[in-house]
This record gives C-alpha cells, sequence and structure tokens, in this order.
C-alpha cells in the first residue's frame, strides 16, 4: 500500500522560476503479511521491505521524467498482531521524491 504523505518545495521561496517548482514529495510505503510464527511474519515482512527497496532503488527516477531522486527515508517498527490463529503483521519504509512539477498543474 502507498500513501502520498506531505510535499514540500524543495526551496523556502516556493517556485523559484515562472516554470516550474521542485518539490519533496514524501512516500509511506506499508507491506502487510501473515504467517504461522512470529519468526516467519519477521521474516516475510523483511523480504517484503527488500522487495520495497530494490524495486524504488533500481530507478531512483522511478521511470519518471520529471522525478530527479528517490531517497530512503527510514522504516517503522513491525506491528505485529497476535490475535488469532495466525499472526499478522505490518512495516512501513518512508521514501523521499525529489520531483519537478509544472507551475499550473501540482498534478
Amino acid at each position: 500500500c502507498v500513501n502520498i504523505a506531505e510535499d514540500e518545495p524543495l526551496s523556502d521561496l516556493g517556485a523559484t522560476n515562472l516554470s516550474f517548482i521542485d518539490s519533496e514529495l514524501a512516500l509511506h510505503v506499508l507491506v502487510y503479511a501473515s504467517a504461522s510464527t512470529e519468526v516467519d511474519l519477521r521474516n516475510e515482512l523483511m523480504r517484503l521491505r527488500r522487495e520495497v527497496h530494490v524495486a524504488l532503488m533500481a530507478d531512483r527516477t522511478l521511470a519518471l521524467d520529471f522525478v530527479m531522486d528517490t531517497k530512503y527515508a527510514g522504516v517503522a517498527e513491525p506491528e505485529i498482531n497476535t490475535e488469532g490463529s495466525r499472526l499478522a503483521g505490518s512495516l512501513e519504509t518512508r521514501w523521499l521524491v525529489q520531483y519537478r512539477m509544472n507551475i499550473l498543474d501540482p498534478n
């Protein structure tokens, strides 16, 4: 699950020219897993974390002309739910995507 978070201009002045705005978008990527043991669950969450990391770092422009760079911004502690017959858990990684937006179109 990819959630859009803060989007801040790279310059304190906002737009530094009349054609575009350089900005930094925070993304929070959540992975979910279930398993029968806590060890298996933690291993699966780490495997999924690795997949997300490789996918985002393989091409730091995300194959988009307007993206300048993608940066790793940390990971939250795994959340583990032990209720029920199978364990469930989630892990959130955070990323910063620096991109250039059209002055008239933030999308």
